[in-house]
């Protein structure tokens, strides 16, 4: 009875620990993401951006 209150206990805090980290990871990762393909970005809303940094 005790093991199974006690798995019971682990789980949830494996599950809130993993919710928390999620929301706190994704809005980290999404702008990170935009930062580090900035140029990729940058070219498909402004396609004259590519032609003046290749010269």
């Amino acid at each position: 009875m005790r093991a199974a209150i006690l798995r019971r206990l682990w789980l949830n805090m494996y599950l809130w620990i993993g919710v928390g980290l999620v929301v706190w990871l994704i809005p980290i990762s999404i702008p990170g993401g935009v930062l580090v393909s900035h140029d990729g970005v940058g070219t498909l809303i402004n396609p004259q951006h590519l032609r003046y940094t290749l010269h």
